[in-house]
Order: C-alpha cells, then sequence, then structure tokens
C-alpha cells in the first residue's frame, strides 16, 4: 500500500497509526481511529483498511470532513466521523483511479484505497471520486446499562500493556455517579477510588483510571490487568454507587 501511494505521489508524506488491529476487527479499528485523528494536522487524509467484507458488494468510500478525509470501505469503519456531523461521504466509483490493470479481489487496501488516498493527496477533489451516498453502515458502539443504582460496562479494548479499556467515558461516570462513594467491580476484584495513572499504586496492584482515550480503564502498576484478571474484550464489569 506504501508504494501504491509513493508511485502516485512521491512526495507523501506516510503515518502508520497502527498494525495491531485483530483481523477483521471492525469496532476496534473505529475506536482507535477515534482516539487517533483529532491529533494529526488539518487536512491529512486517513487510509483505513479493516476489511473482512473485500471483494463483496459493500462499498469503497471517501468520507470528507471541514479537517479531515477518510478513505476506506463502507463497513462502520468511520462510525465516529459520522456520528460528529458535518460530512459528506461519496462512493468511489472512477475506476481511472485505481491500480491498472484490473485491481485484485482480496487486496483493495492496495488496489484501490490506497491509490485513491494518493490522488487526493496530489489536489484532486473529492467529488472526482464518485457519486454522493447517504446511506452509510454505521457499528454499533457497546453502551453502559443503568439500573438500580448500578452502571453495567464492559470491556471493549486492550491496549498491548493489557490495560483494560472500558465503555465508560468520565462524563457518563461524573453524571449518573457524581460525589456518591462507589464500587467497580471485575470478577472477585473491587476498587473504591480512581487513581491519577497506573504509577499511583505499587507494583502489581490493580486501579482504576481514566485513560488517554476518556475511558475508564483497569491498569496495574508494571504488570498486565488483562493477565492478572485473566480478562478478555467483552468482560463485564459493574459499578455500585
Amino acid at each position: 500500500m506504501k508504494g501504491a501511494i509513493l508511485k502516485i505521489n512521491p512526495k507523501a508524506k506516510i503515518v502508520d497509526i497502527s498494525h495491531g488491529i485483530a483481523p477483521g476487527d471492525i469496532l476496534e479499528a473505529s475506536l482507535i481511529l477515534q482516539a487517533s485523528f483529532p491529533f494529526f494536522p488539518q487536512g491529512t487524509i486517513h487510509l483505513c483498511v479493516v476489511d473482512p467484507g473485500v471483494g463483496s458488494k459493500r462499498r469503497a468510500i471517501v468520507v470528507a470532513t471541514p479537517r479531515y478525509t477518510f478513505v476506506g470501505p463502507d463497513n462502520g469503519l468511520f462510525t465516529p466521523i459520522y456520528q460528529r456531523g458535518d460530512f459528506k461521504a461519496l462512493e468511489i466509483t472512477n475506476r481511472g483511479l485505481f491500480y491498472s490493470p484490473l485491481p485484485s479481489k482480496t487486496f483493495h487496501g492496495r488496489d484501490i484505497f490506497a491509490p485513491v488516498a494518493a490522488h487526493l493527496s496530489r489536489g484532486l477533489a473529492v467529488e472526482k471520486v464518485g457519486h454522493q451516498i447517504k446511506d452509510l453502515v454505521s457499528v454499533e458502539f457497546p453502551s453502559p446499562l443503568v439500573s438500580s443504582r448500578e452502571i453495567k460496562g464492559e470491556v471493549i479494548h486492550i491496549d498491548r500493556f493489557g490495560n483494560l479499556i472500558t465503555n465508560i467515558t468520565k462524563e457518563f461516570f461524573e453524571r449518573e455517579v457524581g460525589n456518591s462513594p462507589f464500587e467497580i467491580r471485575i470478577g472477585e476484584r473491587g476498587l473504591k477510588s480512581l487513581s491519577r495513572s497506573s504509577a499511583d499504586g505499587p507494583k502489581g496492584e490493580l486501579l482504576a483510571i481514566w485513560g488517554s482515550w476518556g475511558y475508564l480503564e483497569l491498569s496495574v502498576n508494571q504488570v498486565s490487568a488483562q493477565k492478572l484478571l485473566s480478562a478478555s474484550k467483552g468482560a463485564k464489569l459493574t459499578i455500585g454507587y
């Protein structure tokens, strides 16, 4: 894919966000994109290819916002962009932008998405890639549930350090819990306070912190929380208050 970009635009500046997403995990890719794209300079083109539907009837799209452009499959990957509003989406139908000869049925990242991103980086107007569309595919982010002064959440991502990132945002927590005493429970473990960082406790101690994504994280100083708790994505937690 990098070769395909540089062949069209040798001056392109390519920055890798992640190559560590689980194969075909659209939700994980969407979360990482959501956490990453606002930190790039205006005008950045984000080429995103987590594409289990490659070769099927799923559409190839460009999503343009006032600050950024996104290129990839129409499979829900760009849901965080749609949620912010102020965007337009186009189906990529201009075959003159594709790799020639005919694109592979199994590697649209190389043969369609990368060339289109490269042409856009050279100043091609987004309107030239195809026609505008409205019926976009979205993924559903698991939302925490509240009942009888209890929040039920789950682990939605585990980073390479083994930190457990939940679907409970700081804004949601503060709105529901406020200044009430609380207990966070996952498995047999319970926590009754929040820490500033994983370095706040001694090595091996389980802590709850607000991570850089703005979500509640379960972390262990210098140890993997995933291993300590034998947890996986989808693991349930509760917050009583």
